[in-house]
């Protein structure tokens, strides 16, 4: 067997439930020999790609939760970069520079473990999937979340969230793999107590969406492994909620455990 590959959806926070599946394969010595991903996927899927353990991206949330001024200055900084006004529509790739990790390449290709970024043009229609090109403004484009962010423009065409079409890229792997799929985005958010925000409802549509469209590309072609972990309850902007999220994930960590056996002792 050539070795197994590892989708991971999009879901904002709900995605810090990928780190405790790659925890799992991390103490299992399981390392895939390609990654695809989506939003939040896609950047926790740069940093594993580029060799940091699920541990690592642990204590960096964490880190980044704990210590929130110094997020929002990075922030701003990225903004002011950018020429944007303290108005105008938070542009994606100030974001994805707040959270990123230090060390990564410029370039996707130069990723050590190959890495899809899945992103869709906002004006075609269709699902994009990168696979080389300027590292952080391909995973701003995955990000895009519609209502939170901007649209990211590149070499004249404008990108929104990848998830609005693939949120869960086990397709985008290469042929021939055993394909793990990590779904953080499936179950809906958990109840307001008040009405819903414009955001709220903005990302909640998005879900409604996503999950219609991953249920009908399911039924029709299955990952070999498919994990959900308990994450998916928690909405795209619970960040402050990391520390919890990865509490409530943690029986995904037996879980995975338990899918990849079989496939590590065919390879």
């Amino acid at each position: 067997m050539a070795g197994f590959g590892l989708a991971l959806s999009g879901g904002g926070a709900a995605g810090f439930g990928h780190i405790v599946a790659l925890e799992a394969l991390d103490e299992l010595g399981a390392r895939p020999v390609a990654i695809a991903g989506t939003s939040v996927g896609a950047m926790i899927g740069a940093a594993y790609a580029n060799g940091m353990t699920g541990a690592e991206m642990r204590a960096h949330i964490l880190d980044m939760v704990e210590a929130p001024f110094a997020s929002v200055r990075t922030f701003w900084a990225a903004r002011q970069a950018a020429g944007v006004g303290i108005f105008s529509p938070v542009p994606p790739l100030a974001a994805v520079e707040t959270v990123l990790p230090h060390g990564l390449p410029e370039r996707l290709e130069d990723l050590p473990i190959p890495l899809t970024v899945v992103a869709t043009d906002l004006v075609s229609r269709e699902s994009v999937a990168f696979t080389e090109g300027a590292l952080r403004p391909r995973l701003a484009a995955s990000a895009a979340i519609p209502g939170a962010f901007a649209p990211m423009e590149l070499d004249g065409r404008y990108f929104i969230d990848g998830g609005v079409l693939n949120n869960l890229p086990y397709d985008c792997l290469p042929e021939g793999l055993v394909r793990v799929a990590i779904d953080v985005a499936s179950e809906p958010p958990e109840p307001h107590d008040t009405p819903p925000g414009p955001l709220d409802v903005a990302t909640g549509a998005m879900r409604i969406m996503m999950q219609a469209l991953l249920d009908a590309k399911l039924a029709k072609d299955p990952p070999e492994v498919l994990i959900q972990p308990g994450s998916n309850r928690y909405s795209v902007f619970d960040v402050m909620k990391a520390e919890e999220i990865f509490e409530v994930a943690a029986p995904t960590r037996e879980a995975v455990k338990r899918e990849m056996a079989a496939i590590l002792e065919t390879a």
